[in-house]
């Protein structure tokens, strides 16, 4: 006799289903779509730029804007690390489940 299999899920754990989407070739043509859009609003942003200042100021503010789009992620977390209840945001968690 078999018996199946049997799954324990507690209060801490969460769910997760893993499943494929797409194959390798969609998601790499996906992928590399998305990366020229974002080239693309670039060297328009520079050449925006190079109309109004002189190429040393137009590289400086078309370098500025790409590193703080690249820093978005972090720089949201930075200002949001404090929440509305004063607690920090790696700890708001462990304060709920308290």
């Amino acid at each position: 006799m078999q018996q199946g299999n049997i799954i324990t899920l507690t209060s801490g754990d969460d769910v997760q289903v893993l499943f494929t989407v797409g194959t390798f070739g969609g998601n790499l043509l996906r992928l590399l779509t998305m990366m020229m859009c974002k080239l693309m609003f670039l060297a328009m942003l520079a050449l925006a730029a190079t109309c109004v200042f002189s190429f040393p100021v137009a590289c400086l503010v078309t370098f500025t804007f790409w590193i703080l789009a690249s820093m978005s992620g972090f720089l949201t977390d930075a200002i949001t690390f404090f929440g509305r209840d004063g607690v920090p945001g790696v700890f708001r968690d462990v304060v709920s489940v308290v």
